[in-house]
């Protein structure tokens, strides 16, 4: 009974080694060059510059661990992430000319994978909303495409790999910010950079386990000790 109970004692620190406390993080990189784009804020430069020709990266961080996120996996056709305000999994940059902006998704964001016999469909958006007073600001990041290379995009979000887009692949990546006048509804301002991408990377990493997962194995840990002492102790006794 005694060893037993050691037993099961390291047997609940292996389950909470592997308890599911650390979440992936994917990272989808895209690059390229800027296709077309005036910069009339002065994101990326002097107001007014032409990026036009520019290089560009384009960068999504999807966080498994986001509370309230909505997963959804078909497995070997489909996988997709997605939600919105304090839910929304994916953050997002676009870095030109050594600056980089970022979108928060503090509205929603997504991400997604459909794959068929005739072609392989991947798309991440990412979409943040502000109210200036008088107007509305959305600002986004998005990048989808179709490749038509079979076995070249997995099916699982998670899976990592690295594609050269193709002639005849269908793809589209752009970064907007729209503004809408709070009162009539109509678009007063618009910023819009094409960045159509050459490459796509997805890698992953594991994060840090939660602080709940470690103070269950610290817990663990102290059972065990515990135990060995006490049995130790008993075999001492009995000698």
């Amino acid at each position: 009974m005694k060893i037993g109970a050691s037993k099961a004692a390291l047997c609940a620190v292996a389950v909470l080694l592997g308890a599911s406390g650390a979440h992936a993080s994917v990272i989808a990189t895209y690059q390229g060059t800027v296709k077309s784009g005036i910069d009339s804020l002065g994101l990326f430069g002097a107001p007014g510059t032409d990026l036009t020709g520019d290089s560009f990266t384009v960068r999504y961080t999807i966080s498994d661990g986001t509370t309230g996120a909505i997963k959804s996996f078909d497995p070997p056709h489909s996988s997709e992430i997605s939600g919105s305000l304090s839910a929304s999994p994916v953050r997002g940059n676009v870095s030109i000319n050594r600056r980089t902006i970022s979108v928060l998704g503090r509205e929603n964001s997504g991400a997604i994978v459909s794959v068929n016999s005739l072609y392989s469909y991947v798309g991440h958006a990412i979409l943040d909303k502000s109210n200036s007073g008088s107007s509305t600001v959305y600002t986004s990041l998005v990048d989808v495409f179709y490749s038509y290379v079979p076995g070249a995009i997995p099916w699982d979000y998670h899976t990592p790999y690295s594609y050269t887009f193709q002639p005849g692949d269908i793809l589209n990546g752009n970064f907007q910010i729209n503004a809408f006048d709070n009162r009539t509804g109509n678009l007063v301002s618009q910023y819009l950079i094409d960045l159509p991408p050459s490459s796509v990377t997805v890698s992953v990493t594991d994060s840090v386990p939660e602080l709940s997962t470690w103070a269950m194995m610290l817990i663990g840990f102290a059972a065990v000790g515990w135990r060995l002492r006490r049995q130790t102790s008993e075999v001492a006794r009995a000698g």
